[in-house]
């Protein structure tokens, strides 16, 4: 079988995900970090073994977009095939490119780091802010090129679900 590629979204943070399922075995590469995975799906749950951690999710989706509970954390998340993603990304380049977007927090944390200042020039996928949650840290890229123009989070702030984080014009 051929190798499937997605754009998969959660939250503010997109990643390349390749898939090659061969001689029953399926791999997974990450935007380019590639792992053996055993996975079963029984209807709306999924479990998969990832290097010898065994995972549970929660799965949701309609169409492209969805939600995925993991650990207890839900999480918003649009995976898209390779065509879907190419006709999205020449869609965003035709539409106007000086509209403002909002870096929010995907999940509840704590603010570890902010690596950007107002009037700071970012590319798509720069890491903006590392935000913790359930002990772990998420670097929370630029969801497109742009300039900061406001640091709405500070190191140490304790932010919700949704809120605010940077925002790009």
């Amino acid at each position: 079988m051929p190798v499937s590629r997605y754009r998969v979204t959660v939250g503010a943070q997109t990643y390349e995900v390749e898939v090659d399922e061969q001689d029953e075995r399926l791999t997974v590469a990450l935007d380019g970090r590639r792992q053996a995975v055993d996975l079963a799906r029984h209807g709306h749950r999924l479990s998969a073994l990832v290097d010898g951690e065994s995972l549970e999710a929660l799965v949701e989706l309609r169409g492209e977009s969805g939600t995925v509970v993991l650990r207890g954390v839900p999480y918003s998340v649009t995976v898209q095939d390779e065509r879907a993603a190419r006709l999205a990304s020449l869609a965003a380049a035709a539409s106007h490119p000086h509209t403002a977007v909002t870096l929010a927090a995907p999940m509840p944390g704590l603010v570890v780091r902010v690596n950007v200042a107002a009037g700071a020039s970012v590319q798509k996928g720069e890491p903006l802010v590392v935000l913790q949650a359930m002990k772990m840290e998420n670097e929370l890229g630029a969801p497109r090129a742009g300039v900061v123009t406001r640091v709405a989070a500070q190191p140490g702030q304790t932010v919700e679900q949704g809120q605010a984080l940077v925002v790009l014009d």
